[in-house]
């Protein structure tokens, strides 16, 4: 059986404000239930990256202490292009620091 519940207009104003339908109450024979529906869920958006972003990565989930040095001599390049691919992946939130500045990786 279903029932109605009252609620406040500052309760519903909440609701809306954090995109939130209305709950469902539902009473049964000495108890009740409140049904919360979920919004819909939304795709995590894809992070476009490069082929050189990607070997980067791939170098670095072998060995997460790699240098920058022998990273870049790997991959043909220079230190200071890896620098440079490694702060764009920190902007695209790919890689995060771990550690101190001297003991991280």
């Amino acid at each position: 059986m279903e029932g109605s519940v009252a609620m406040k207009e500052s309760e519903i104003l909440e609701l809306k404000e954090n995109n939130l339908s209305k709950p469902a109450f539902e009473q049964g024979a000495g108890s009740f239930r409140i049904i919360f529906k979920r919004p819909s869920p939304q795709a995590t958006p894809q992070v476009k990256l490069t082929e050189l972003e990607n070997k980067i990565i791939y170098e670095i989930k072998i060995n997460p202490k790699i240098s920058r040095n022998k990273l870049g001599k790997k991959l043909g390049i220079g230190s200071e292009t890896v620098k440079e691919y490694l702060n764009k992946l920190k902007t695209k939130k790919v890689l995060r620091r771990v550690g101190k500045t001297s003991a991280g990786y």
